[in-house]
């Protein structure tokens, strides 16, 4: 049966045809599209609606979303202060661990982690573990510290980098039925944002294992990527055995964060002489590399300064996919020998304007003002000819809502925070050039390219709208999806909208 959508406005993410008014698909696969109403057995009135491809989000970690979801976030509106974390871990003392998630310092009163003493002020006879935003740091009472191995006489209770991920190893995960509740709403949240291709970034044969096992929990397309540290040991990659989980890269970290102070630059942060953290070796790089290229993988490497971008680009001298053989994750921190660099070894970018957008106050305070001229420079990259994709990198950012695709497209259009501070008016992008990040460009640099764009025999991946994108009198954040389409089968349905 040919449905067809009549009387919409169609961002079709196609530069052939790049607006449209009706559009019909028959099984999965788009038919025809046209600027005129076509005919269909059966036709959906969108009432002049907006229709866009659904979003990909190349770059979050579900399970950590999963996991998060029985812990307590550290974010606002709950917390606004250290006493505000405590008083939440005093209600929180019968647990067995007490987990929270997402603390950003920028965001409290008092502009500082917590100590030990002060996390001991609230439990000392259950370990508690707070998640910095970033996910690169943790901050843990004395419990805490001696359960996971740590000598609380000689320690501050924060854990950082490799003793941080160590110290994760040994906490108490989620049961496999806790894990695939969680997941099932992880991924109807998403679907209810118009996201139909999520991503892995932190992936384990174990993990591996758990998605495969989960047949039906997760509707969309899911990325896996493994974690360069859990695989290097291996003789073989263990593969996917579900048909909608595609085996995409191995990561690799080159460095941390820049609202840790951890990301590998090579000025000093403000006010201080660290640069950050080289976090991995040039032999572990090497060995990166042609671990993907024997796999036919992509290279994925974690890279937020420009020293650590500048080293992952020194190691790299061939292609062996058709797509980006490489991708460079964040790429915050650059230049114009860079950008000319990264566009000349024909690597991707995939970054996120969330943190643009929620970690202002962490950027102000490391960076200064100068950074609005050069970090996240969008507008350089795509004048570079360099392929940008857009993600949320979720949960390792300090917004609750971080997959929200639309806060991304405002962020990178409009150069603002979330309390309206600029961040490099010079770098604005189009709306349209934000849309085909989330959409068209991350469908290229992951090689689906049956998908990412409203085009004849592409599959009928799209939403459908409750205000004009392209409008540029909208507030863009305050977007709804009113229907999600996957594989020409409605699969989210607002019951408000």
């Amino acid at each position: 049966m040919k449905t067809t959508i009549i009387n919409a406005k169609i961002y079709t993410a196609n530069k052939d045809m790049p607006i449209a008014k009706s559009m019909s698909f028959e099984h999965d696969k788009i038919i025809a599209i046209s600027k005129n109403n076509l005919e269909g057995d059966q036709l959906i009135d969108a009432k002049g609606k907006f229709v866009c491809p659904s979003f990909f989000d190349i770059h979050m970690h579900p399970l950590w979303i999963a996991e998060n979801l029985n812990k307590f976030a550290c974010l606002p509106p709950l917390i606004y202060s250290i006493e505000d974390c405590l008083a939440e871990i005093k209600r929180r003392t019968s647990n067995d661990w007490i987990l929270g998630w997402g603390f950003d310092e920028g965001k409290i009163k008092e502009h500082r982690l917590c100590s030990k003493d002060d996390l001991d002020r609230a439990c000392t006879t259950k370990p508690v573990v707070i998640e910095r935003t970033c996910n690169h740091i943790c901050m843990c009472n004395t419990k805490a510290l001696q359960v996971l191995g740590f000598d609380p006489t000689h320690h501050d209770g924060i854990l950082k980098e490799t003793d941080k991920f160590e110290a994760f190893k040994k906490i108490p995960s989620l049961s496999i039925e806790e894990i695939q509740i969680n997941l099932k709403k992880l991924s109807e949240d998403c679907i209810s944002k118009g996201i139909t291709t999520i991503s892995e970034m932190l992936g384990t044969p174990e993990s591996l294992q758990i998605y495969d096992s989960f047949n039906g929990a997760v509707k969309q397309t899911i990325l896996f990527s493994y974690d360069y540290q859990s695989i290097k040991q291996l003789d073989h990659l263990p593969k996917p055995t579900q048909p909608h989980i595609k085996l995409q890269g191995i990561k690799i970290l080159a460095d941390g964060s820049i609202s840790g102070q951890t990301a590998w630059c090579s000025i000093p942060y403000k006010n201080s002489q660290n640069v950050g953290l080289c976090t991995i070796n040039d032999s572990d790089i090497k060995n990166a590399y042609d671990l993907a290229r024997k796999n036919h993988l992509q290279l994925i490497a974690h890279a937020m300064g420009d020293e650590a971008i500048r080293t992952i680009l020194k190691h790299k001298n061939d292609d062996w996919l058709d797509i980006p053989s490489v991708r460079l994750e964040h790429y915050t921190i650059t230049n114009k020998e860079l950008l000319e660099l990264t566009s000349k070894n024909h690597v991707a970018i995939v970054s996120q304007p969330i943190f643009m957008y929620a970690e202002i106050e962490s950027y102000l305070k490391n960076l200064g003002d100068e950074f609005k001229a050069y970090c996240y420079p969008y507008k350089s990259i795509l004048n570079h000819q360099i392929p940008l994709a857009f993600s949320s990198d979720a949960p390792a950012t300090s917004w609750s809502d971080a997959y929200n695709p639309f806060i991304g497209i405002a962020s990178s259009c409009n150069r603002k925070s979330y309390n309206d501070i600029e961040t490099g008016v010079q770098e604005k992008i189009s709306i349209q050039e934000a849309i085909d990040c989330y959409t068209i460009n991350a469908a290229n640099i992951v090689g689906l390219l049956d998908q990412g764009s409203l085009t004849i025999g592409k599959k009928a991946n799209f939403v459908i709208l409750n205000q004009d994108l392209l409008d540029l009198n909208i507030t863009i954040e305050s977007t709804k999806v009113v229907e999600t389409y996957l594989n020409g089968i409605s699969v989210y349905k607002s019951k408000s909208l």
